[in-house]
Order: structure tokens, then C-alpha cells, then sequence
């Protein structure tokens, strides 16, 4: 707080300069009260802009703070994110991967099988040959008793 104090030519007051009237001391007077004023205005000014910028400094800090805070948060989601891709990549791999090994093994039990029923056919095919020829050897041999038989 700040109090003003005008005073009167009458007090007894008086410039050290040869006065001229009433009329300087006041003109004096009121010019002291404006640059006081203004002095004080200025200083209120720099006083609310130092508040304000220590403001603006506790903002910007609970702003960094806070982007800090939602900087991890991302980070994290970002992490847990990739885990989950990373993991369901591996999945649809395995999945992948026991398909292919399924079709494998069913390939591979066709073409067993294929393999037995072409051995079985040859097996036949060796068995009929072979009886084809104790047919042929035994009829040939009877033939042969026939023909050389007395009995005609």
C-alpha cells in the first residue's frame, strides 16, 4: 500500500528553486504523483507478468508431465500391441504350419496306399501269371500223356 501525500504551498514548503507561485508547486506536484503513478503501474504490470509467466511455467511443466506420462502409456500400448500381433502372427504360423503337416501326412498316406494297392495288383498279377503257367505246363504235360497214349 502506498500513500500520497500533497502538500500545500502554505505548509511551509517550498522548492529550493525561486518560486514562481502556487501554480509550479502544484504543477510539480502532480507531475511527482503521475510518474509515481506510473512507477507503480508498471511495477503492478511486471508483477502480474512475472505471476503469469510462473504460471505459464507450472502449466508447461504439468503439460510435459502429462505428455510424459501419456508418452509411456503409448509406449506401452504400442508393446502390448506388437505382443499381440507378434503372437498372432505365431498362431496363424502353427496353424499354418500344421496344416501343411497334416496335408503332408495325408499325401503321404495316399501315396502308401497307392503304393500298397499297386503291390497287391502286381502281387496278382505275378499270381495269376504263375498259375497261367502250372495251367499251361499241366495241360501241356496231359496233352502230351494223351497224345502219347495207347488208347486211341
Amino acid at each position: 500500500f502506498f500513500f500520497f501525500f500533497f502538500f500545500q504551498a502554505e505548509d511551509g514548503i517550498r522548492d529550493v528553486e525561486r518560486s514562481r507561485g502556487l501554480g509550479d508547486v502544484y504543477k510539480r506536484q502532480i507531475k511527482d504523483y503521475a510518474e509515481q503513478k506510473e512507477r507503480m503501474t508498471n511495477l503492478i504490470k511486471q508483477r502480474e507478468e512475472d505471476r503469469f509467466n510462473a504460471k505459464q511455467e507450472i502449466r508447461k511443466k504439468m503439460i510435459d508431465r502429462q505428455y510424459e506420462v501419456l508418452s509411456s502409456i503409448k509406449n506401452m500400448e504400442e508393446q502390448r500391441l506388437e505382443k499381440q500381433v507378434a503372437e498372432a502372427e505365431q498362431k496363424e504360423k502353427e496353424k499354418f504350419e500344421e496344416k501343411e503337416r497334416k496335408m503332408r501326412e495325408a499325401k503321404d498316406n495316399i501315396e502308401k496306399s497307392r503304393l500298397a494297392q499297386k503291390a497287391k495288383r502286381d502281387a496278382e498279377a505275378e499270381r495269376d501269371r504263375r498259375e497261367k503257367e502250372y495251367y499251361n505246363s499241366m495241360w501241356q504235360t496231359r496233352m502230351q500223356e494223351l497224345v502219347l497214349s495207347p488208347h486211341r
